[in-house]
């Protein structure tokens, strides 16, 4: 158990007077917002909000939630049980644990007099405050990883989900389906501590050979791709994170130019009374073979989303965001987008949460006409059984052209994934996906749509296989008249990956996929075969 310190007994009670005062014309209100796709009622100490179901506050409680806060009270000094004493009017301990029983004055005293307490939001006693900023996060989360990117040709290494411990932490409580089961390693290994903060290093090494990789245009060589990525993950707190990874690919063929690639991401969320706030920021510089442009390409992202949130009741949220991408690429148009959508949640049932949004956005081309849209969307977030997973989202989006000469262009878009859990060792997993984004050629617009599969599965509590399957059209459309687009294109994947750990700190996996883009255009269709081997230590 965490002691918890406190300045002196004259603050405490100071605090708690001013707080009070403060605090009486205040109403009582403790709404709660689950995530989408989540639906969650528990906060970190995996405790009930809902007034209104009491009965079932120990669903998920164990050892039992009173016994805990019990300790929790007992282990701080006396002057503070006192105060807690005073605020609560000699209630059991059985009564602090609804929602009813936690005016706002207890609230903000121990956010004031225990600042540095190990919970979310400054609840001193982990159960006090609520955690609104875990939606907000969660959305900032979601809108980077929405953002749209180009098809490598080549296996890419897979990237770890960037998420706070407190989020971690909130999961579980919640059981809410884990993406992976495939463990990165078995010992949780720490490089460095300093403070609120914790240093965890990664190396992996990799060797892919592989056929029908594109240098240009109607040019698909063979060769084989080493690649060496550290990595370097940097816990601040339990709402803050910071990822650098730095990677060198070296190529045995002379047509591909040996590359150096760069990836920072960076997240964090706070919250005051019912507003959550978050940021996310990811930046990423590489050189890949791209099926879009049939070539080695050079690239370089920076993404920014800001999120904000507030809890109206118990029922109704508005949640907000405002996200910024910029896209640089060598030897074709770069695109500058920023953007917002805002939703309205009402909590339709438990377990199923339902909103509406509106967006804007607005593109900048270096290259061809600058572009706007207006998105109008539904979303629907439902946790089916314990084992399942449904997220909806899709709308009408209007895209115009300045000056362009041509007319407005409408499209439907939509999101879609589902989850299934049927055995802690099998994970199922369906998406579909359809949007527009900016193309990588000048003047036109890439209208984009697909659908995917993946078999997540543990043998015998060493082997981890993952199989994934992925069907995708592409269709160039011009956003100003007279330029000749048509471009169409099919691409068809399958990847498997089978890993194991060893000596706690290590993985070794085997790889392979196939790949094929079919093309109305020369020198862009492509058959692709990779196989090869990757071995990863965390320090």
């Amino acid at each position: 158990m965490t002691s918890i310190r406190t300045s002196s007994p004259l603050a405490v009670i100071l605090t708690y007077w001013s707080t009070v005062r403060r605090s009486r014309n205040q109403t009582h209100r403790f709404p709660l917002l689950p995530p989408v796709g989540c639906l969650a009622t528990y906060d970190l100490a995996g405790l009930r909000r809902n007034q209104t179901e009491p009965e079932k506050f120990n669903h998920m409680t164990t050892p039992s939630s009173e016994s805990i806060l019990a300790r929790r009270i007992k282990d701080n000094p006396p002057y503070l049980r006192t105060v807690v004493g005073r605020v609560f009017r000699n209630a059991p301990f059985s009564a602090l644990r609804r929602t009813g029983a936690r005016p706002p004055c207890l609230r903000n005293l121990v956010g004031r007099v225990i600042p540095n307490a190990p919970s979310v939001n400054r609840g001193g006693l982990g159960i006090i405050r609520p955690t609104s900023f875990r939606f907000a996060l969660a959305a900032s989360l979601l809108a980077l990883a929405l953002t749209a990117s180009a098809q490598e040709v080549v296996a890419p290494r897979p990237t770890e989900e960037l998420v706070p411990p407190a989020l971690q932490q909130e999961r579980a409580a919640q059981g809410i389906l884990p993406m992976s089961i495939a463990p990165t390693s078995v010992a949780d290994t720490r490089l460095l501590e300093w403070g609120p903060a914790v240093l965890r290093a990664h190396l992996s090494y990799s060797y892919l050979n592989g056929d029908g990789i594109p240098s240009a245009p109607g040019q698909n060589l063979t060769t084989a791709i080493h690649t060496i990525t550290p990595e370097f993950l940097v816990d601040v707190g339990t709402r803050w994170m910071v990822d650098y990874t730095p990677s060198w690919t070296f190529y045995s063929n002379s047509a591909f130019t040996d590359t150096v690639s760069q990836s920072v991401r960076a997240v964090g969320a706070t919250s005051y009374e019912d507003w959550g706030f978050s940021v996310a920021q990811s930046y990423s510089l590489s050189t890949s073979p791209l099926v879009e442009t049939g070539r080695q390409t050079k690239e370089e992202d920076v993404g920014t989303n800001l999120g904000a949130t507030w809890q109206m009741n118990s029922k109704l949220a508005l949640e907000l965001t405002g996200t910024q991408n910029l896209r640089y690429v060598w030897a074709q148009p770069d695109s500058f987008e920023w953007s917002t959508i805002d939703w309205l949640h009402y909590k339709a049932a438990p377990g199923l949460d339902t909103a509406i949004g509106l967006g804007y956005g607005y593109v900048n081309m270096t290259e061809g006409p600058d572009m706007t849209y207006g998105r109008y969307l539904g979303r629907i977030g439902f946790r089916v059984t314990d084992k399942i997973n449904l997220n909806l989202q899709g709308g009408l989006e209007t895209r115009k052209f300045k000056g362009a000469g041509v007319g407005a262009m409408n499209n439907g878009t939509y999101d879609a994934s589902i989850q299934y859990h049927p055995m802690e060792a099998t994970i199922l997993s369906f998406s579909a996906n359809r949007g527009v984004t900016a193309s990588y050629f000048a003047s036109q617009v890439t209208r984009n749509s697909g659908v995917g599969a993946t078999l997540q599965q543990r043998f015998l509590g060493l082997l981890y296989l993952s199989v994934g399957v992925q069907h995708g059209t592409s269709n160039y459309l011009p956003s100003a008249a007279g330029v000749v687009a048509g471009r169409d294109d099919t691409y068809d994947s399958v990847n498997l990956r089978l890993s194991t750990t060893f000596r706690r700190r290590g993985t070794v996996a085997a790889i392979y996929q196939h790949s094929r883009n079919s093309s109305n255009t020369t020198g862009f269709g492509l058959t692709s075969s990779q196989y090869g081997v990757e071995v990863a230590w965390r320090f």
